[in-house]
């Protein structure tokens, strides 16, 4: 978008020898991705890009230089981290609330609140959340009416929920997030759009189809619906992996990105039988790309 062609062309893959993407990572101005991400270049990532020495190692150097880590009492992990106007939060449970669904909703939203005010910004900055739901039938429902009362109406993050076996049994749900740091003045929140509908992909409630932010396109968990918000009728695994990312690309497009620019994508999926099939669509999507 813009200057989109040199943002692109600042973006470096290493070992791109895998049809299926670049291999060990790709490095885009030193920013690390989540959901399915795509750059839109712009001087503010060229300029950070530029400023890196040459090499993986200096780019590594760079990269590691401007990182703020908060909450690092506990030897596994950092709570909060933050780099290049983004704060990147651990996951976030609340068994400690009681053994209902709407009890540790409620107080891991509370707990995310907590650390979004340490790292000075707040949950109308959201980027992007993970949800992990230990069982997403029994518990999506009521989990959604928690969040659809807490999450900023206006500025709603992109979010992909699964279900998942937990660390431990009375979990039975941790959220993770991304927002945007108010302090880093050129990528405060005023710098944030979302795109709450996209033509041709069935609208989300309670969350955003994409979000862009400094530089950077963060697109939501998107599945093989329709344009009219149905399934696929009768479809294999090959012709859902290709509806999910022609809906990928829609969105991507209407953010004014592409599918030559994602620079990071997660695919997740429900039976792993399922692998090959989903793996050769994908394979087919970035060759044309």
């Amino acid at each position: 978008k813009g200057d989109g062609a040199e943002g692109a062309a600042a973006a470096v893959r290493l070992d791109v020898s895998d049809a299926r993407g670049s291999t060990p990572l790709d490095v885009f101005g030193g920013a690390p991705a989540a959901f399915a991400l795509a750059s839109l270049g712009g001087p503010a990532v060229l300029q950070r890009f530029a400023a890196c020495p040459a090499g993986f190692e200096g780019l590594r150097r760079c990269s590691s230089a401007g990182i703020q880590r908060l909450g690092t009492e506990d030897p596994r992990m950092s709570k909060l981290v933050v780099h290049g106007g983004v704060v990147y939060m651990s996951g976030q449970v609340g068994h400690d609330a009681g053994e209902t669904i709407e009890s540790q909703t409620s107080r891991t939203l509370q707990k995310i609140d907590e650390l979004l005010q340490i790292a000075g910004t707040t949950r109308s900055s959201l980027l992007s959340a993970n949800i992990w739901l230990k069982d997403i039938e029994r518990d999506f429902k009521s989990m959604n009416a928690v969040w659809n009362a807490w999450v900023d109406p206006a500025n709603k993050p992109v979010r992909a929920t699964v279900q998942a076996s937990m660390a431990s049994p009375a979990i039975l749900i941790e959220v993770q997030v991304t927002a945007a740091a108010l302090e880093a003045s050129p990528r405060s929140a005023a710098h944030i759009r979302h795109l709450k509908e996209v033509a041709g992909v069935p609208p989300p409630g309670a969350f955003s189809r994409a979000v862009v932010h400094g530089g950077f396109v963060y697109v939501s968990g998107t599945g093989a619906d329709n344009d009219t918000g149905g399934a696929v009728a009768e479809a294999s695994a090959f012709d859902e992996t290709r509806q999910a990312l022609a809906n990928v690309e829609r969105i991507l497009r209407a953010a004014g990105s592409a599918p030559d620019r994602i620079v990071s994508a997660t695919m997740l999926l429900s039976d792993r039988q399922d692998y090959s099939e989903c793996n050769r669509a994908y394979i087919d999507f970035f060759a044309a790309a």
